[in-house]
């Protein structure tokens, strides 16, 4: 496998992972309206709210990604970081466990790779165009 295909690979699995997290957040915003935030717990309007917005950005992010990969890719770092940060926080305020989203934990470590990928090689087009196009010349 090239460097490109890896690159190519890590940006749809970046989109994968967000869509995946739209869908999920979508389905408990219409299922049941509740949810934690740094353990404080938001019912009705306000957790829709907060579902709809953070799944909203997430499906913003994927469009972001397939277009210019290197913001993307920071931008799925804060993001995956905050919505980690904001499970475990909840989870040490209401069970006195710290446990780690898993689906959070992964995107936060593509996008980790990912960027360190584009540090390493900063020369390299990480967008999905640009690797449409080095693949079709």
């Amino acid at each position: 496998m090239s460097r490109t295909d890896f690159s190519k690979s890590i940006v749809y699995l970046q989109a994968f992972l967000l869509g995946i997290i739209f869908l999920g957040q979508i389905l408990v915003s219409l299922i049941n309206a509740e949810t934690f935030v740094f353990g404080t717990k938001l019912n009705g309007a306000q957790a829709v709210a907060y579902l709809l917005g953070n799944s909203t950005i997430g499906i913003v992010l994927t469009y972001v990604i397939l277009r210019r990969a290197r913001l993307g890719t920071m931008l799925c770092l804060v993001y995956f970081l905050y919505n980690t940060l904001a499970v475990t926080i909840t989870n040490l305020q209401l069970f006195d466990k710290s446990i780690l989203p898993p689906i959070f934990v992964i995107g936060f470590i593509v996008s980790a790779i990912a960027f360190l990928l584009q540090k390493v090689n900063p020369e390299q087009k990480y967008s999905h165009n640009a690797i449409h196009h080095n693949i079709n010349s």
